[in-house]
């Protein structure tokens, strides 16, 4: 009986080993398989590079930017966006020529001319992954944390907070914009002529109110399915849209407490100062 035990035992372990050898050799040789099909896309991709400029990055951004100057069809703007955000994404130097472009300033327009319908839901969610490319770089922030940036951050917060992906990607450029003006500007204040665009946007009663009214519904919305994932004993299984609105909610969050801290010391500082606005 001994012998018979002792049989099997040893005969399931070398089974066990032979499956284990043959998945350690199949595994790398797949792996290698992979990685030479993707060398060999990359080596093609070069040499069309090298033999036609037209289709390097830099050409390519900048043939985009021509295009989305000029263009009025939907579907060449879509695609000139798309080329702008794979490029910014990629090269800081195409981050650097798109921001000498005054291209920005493009995109927030284009923004503008935006509403709920699937095509502009896609070019939003593209321009505002372009946008997060650039601010991901210290030095070009600026060109992106202006007023109007940061009014068109919000608007986009408030009409699209049910579209997770768009309103994820605008409360991001957001909090880099915000965190930008409250690294840059030590200095509260509340007089009209404020030129710092963080103090002027905590100065509006309106725009704070907006704002707050967001991150409530978003909080609210979030405590919603977290509860819904307790009762059903799925706490750990978070769904894509779950993780994106938790870090919409959170970037929202960081935003709204640094304006009220701004807005709190700069009364602070009205208060104490012997000058009269």
């Amino acid at each position: 009986m001994f012998k018979k035990i002792l049989f099997v035992f040893l005969a399931s372990l070398f089974v066990l080993v032979i499956v284990l050898f043959v998945y350690a050799y199949r595994m790398p040789s797949k792996q290698m398989k992979r990685a030479k099909v993707h060398r060999e896309r990359l080596i093609r991709a070069t040499h069309l590079a090298r033999a036609n400029p037209r289709l390097r990055l830099g050409s390519r951004s900048r043939m985009a930017l021509e295009q989305l100057l000029s263009s009025t069809s939907l579907s060449e703007i879509i695609n000139a966006v798309n080329i702008l955000e794979l490029s910014t994404r990629w090269s800081q130097t195409c981050c650097e020529a798109f921001v000498a472009a005054k291209a920005p300033s493009i995109l927030f327009s284009l923004i503008r001319t935006c509403n709920r319908s699937l095509p502009h839901v896609q070019l939003l969610h593209c321009t505002l992954m372009t946008l997060r490319n650039v601010v991901s770089h210290s030095t070009l922030v600026s060109s992106v944390a202006t007023m109007s940036g940061i009014e068109v951050c919000c608007d986009l917060m408030q009409m699209f907070r049910d579209k997770n992906k768009v309103f994820v990607l605008a409360a991001e450029v957001l909090e880099c914009c915000v965190f930008y003006h409250h690294e840059s500007y030590a200095i509260y204040t509340l007089t009209p002529d404020v030129k710092n665009p963080l103090d002027r946007l905590a100065r509006s009663r309106d725009s704070m109110k907006r704002l707050s009214g967001v991150l409530k519904l978003c909080q609210r919305k979030l405590s919603v399915t977290r509860s819904s994932h307790v009762a059903h004993n799925r706490k750990l299984s978070y769904t894509v849209d779950d993780g994106l609105l938790e870090r919409g909610t959170q970037c929202l969050q960081n935003v709204v407490s640094i304006l009220d801290e701004r807005r709190r010391n700069a009364e602070r500082t009205r208060a104490e100062s012997p000058v009269q606005y």
